[in-house]
């Protein structure tokens, strides 16, 4: 019988700790989509910052745009694009 109670509470503990791993990826995932977001708009600032924001401040004929806002716009483009990802297999058929 102690046996038998060892053994469940090793398979609780296996699974509980199964479940942890998977919530820890689930979390992560977005958070590692996040800060690469945010290190992309930061180059394309330094890099593009006054081009796209006098570019969408003509589209939009505003002057609310400035290349500030450029890291945050891709950091909420990044977070809600990892949710809709799409994979696709490459298949050759002959």
């Amino acid at each position: 019988m102690k046996n038998n109670n060892n053994e469940f509470f090793a398979n609780v503990g296996l699974f509980i700790s199964a479940l942890f791993v998977v919530a820890l990826a689930l979390f992560l995932q977005p958070v590692i989509y996040v800060g690469f977001g945010y290190l992309g708009g930061l180059v394309v600032k330094w890099v593009f910052g006054g081009i796209i924001s006098n570019g969408l401040n003509s589209v939009f004929g505003t002057d609310r745009f400035n290349s500030d806002y450029i890291p945050m716009i891709a950091v909420t483009l990044a977070f809600i694009g990892s949710y809709f990802r799409v994979s696709s297999a490459n298949s050759n058929k002959k």
